[in-house]
């Protein structure tokens, strides 16, 4: 004897092989969809510092020339490599640049100070942008942007 009547048998094998299928197919094809959207979410078109020349232990401005496309999540990584070659991790921060974004001149800026043991001399900033626009890009397929200018470090 069975503990499933049949009408509820059959309304199992129904779900089983007629309505699960199709549920599954779907909800893999909105994954791939937000997986693949690569649109790209800001456009930087330009990259200074200032003052110039800059120094160690004071603090400089990257000017970002942007065009901001979509809102997206985002963690920036920046490193200063100064003439000796030494590269200075600065702290990860969130990539807010839609929030300081100015529209009318299209550009926004980040504060940094120049490591104290910093070299005098030509260095380098670098920073790493990684961005999520929804849940299946963070967790398997950020967008990566790496932006890099020269700039002087004082003595």
């Amino acid at each position: 004897m069975s503990i499933f009547s049949e009408a509820a048998f059959q309304k199992y094998v129904f779900i089983r092989d007629r309505a699960l299928p199709p549920f599954i197919a779907t909800l893999f094809g909105v994954f791939l969809i937000l997986l693949c959207d690569r649109r790209p979410p800001l456009e930087v078109n330009g990259l200074t510092i200032s003052p110039t020349p800059v120094h160690a232990g004071a603090p400089a401005y990257a000017i970002y020339s942007a065009l901001n496309k979509r809102d997206c999540e985002g963690e920036v990584r920046r490193t200063i490599i100064d003439s000796a070659q030494h590269a200075f991790t600065l702290a990860p921060e969130p990539s807010i640049y839609p929030a300081i974004l100015d529209a009318t001149k299209r550009q926004f800026v980040k504060t940094f100070t120049v490591p104290l043991g910093s070299t005098a001399g030509p260095a380098t900033y670098r920073a790493d942008v990684y961005r999520w626009c929804n849940w299946p890009q963070r967790v398997f397929w950020k967008f990566h942007d790496q932006y890099e200018t020269p700039f002087i470090i004082g003595r």
